[in-house]
């Protein structure tokens, strides 16, 4: 009897501890990242607390903004100006907090002297700011910023997109099956009653000869990485050894080290790769200047800083200037 009991137990607790499981798997699926907002705002710009709290106030709840911010405050900096009290204060009464330790995230030679500071600033809102590991990277791309790296394990939500099959396509059935409607098709005198019965009759026949297929739009889930053509192993080399020559010199700013550093970005491998983007940018932007196509990121919300106030806005409402080129 009592081994009865005590296997009833033992079955009581399986059961329990995977009930308890399942809410934890389901309560990992229900914690994911709402918002990113990138942010820069320039060192000459006048700003107020109020400025700052209207930009952290667009969102409180699993958020994170990010952002060349140049305000300098002991909390993630090693010295405190007018601008990182005011960021500090609002950050502060919006639930805002800093995911940086105080390592210094710019690194510049100014008069033969090292400059070194922390402008960038990484915030996550307070309900999922202990789910971050924050680190800066030995690799600064040219500039003197150095990369920053926001690791989380908090999981991400799969977008599936649909999409049109078309190599598994029945284009004879569907050649036939076009045909077949446009016979008896009475086109309407109105241009868009025209244009949208069209397109029915297309996306009525697409549906019976084109199959669908889902596409998970999360580059993390891609099961399958390609690098770019022009990634070969001369530039990989390369890569390794600029970074090698930033550690050396961010361990010790000499000119002697500073002209290895400049003379392993300078070098050939990697000015060619760079090469091959711009030349691949130009003809991009050429391309859309050519069709009238305006770009525009729905999800992504911008702050803009101009001297004397700020504001933010969706892209899909702000012109940006990059490298003088107009980005709608």
């Amino acid at each position: 009897m009592d081994r009865f009991k005590c296997d009833i137990i033992i079955v009581m607790l399986l059961s329990e501890e995977k009930e308890k499981l399942k809410r934890n798997k389901r309560k990992r699926k229900r914690q994911h990242i709402e918002n990113v907002y990138s942010s820069y705002c320039p060192p000459s710009a006048h700003t107020t607390l109020t400025d700052w709290d209207q930009i952290f106030n667009i969102a409180r709840r699993k958020t994170i903004i990010a952002g060349d911010l140049n305000g300098h405050h002991t909390n993630w900096s090693t010295r405190t100006d007018s601008r990182g009290d005011q960021i500090l204060d609002s950050i502060l009464d919006n639930n805002f907090v800093s995911l940086n330790d105080c390592s210094h995230t710019r690194i510049k030679l100014v008069n033969g002297t090292v400059q070194k500071s922390a402008p960038d600033l990484s915030l996550a809102s307070l309900d999922i700011a202990l789910k971050f590991d924050w680190i800066v990277l030995n690799e600064n791309l040219g500039s003197d910023h150095l990369m920053i790296k926001i690791k989380t394990n908090i999981g991400t939500s799969n977008i599936y997109k649909r999409k049109r099959n078309f190599k598994k396509a029945d284009w004879l059935q569907y050649k036939s099956r076009i045909e077949s409607k446009l016979k008896g098709f009475i086109l309407p005198d109105d241009h868009q009653s025209a244009y949208d019965a069209l397109i029915d009759i297309i996306n009525e026949v697409a549906d019976k000869c084109i199959s669908l297929i889902k596409i998970c739009e999360n580059p993390l889930h891609q099961q399958k990485f390609t690098p770019r053509p022009y990634w070969n192993p001369d530039i990989s080399k390369a890569v390794a050894e600029r970074r090698r020559a930033l550690a050396v010199f961010r361990r010790n700013p000499t000119p002697v080290n500073l002209e290895a550093l400049q003379n392993k970005v300078s070098s050939k491998n990697i000015m060619d790769a760079v090469g091959v983007i711009q030349d691949a940018l130009v003809a991009l932007n050429s391309m859309i200047a050519d069709i009238g196509l305006n770009i525009s990121h729905r999800k992504t919300k911008v702050c803009v800083f101009t001297r004397g106030h700020s504001r933010n806005s969706n892209s899909s409402n702000i012109t940006l200037n990059t490298n003088n080129e107009c980005i709608d």
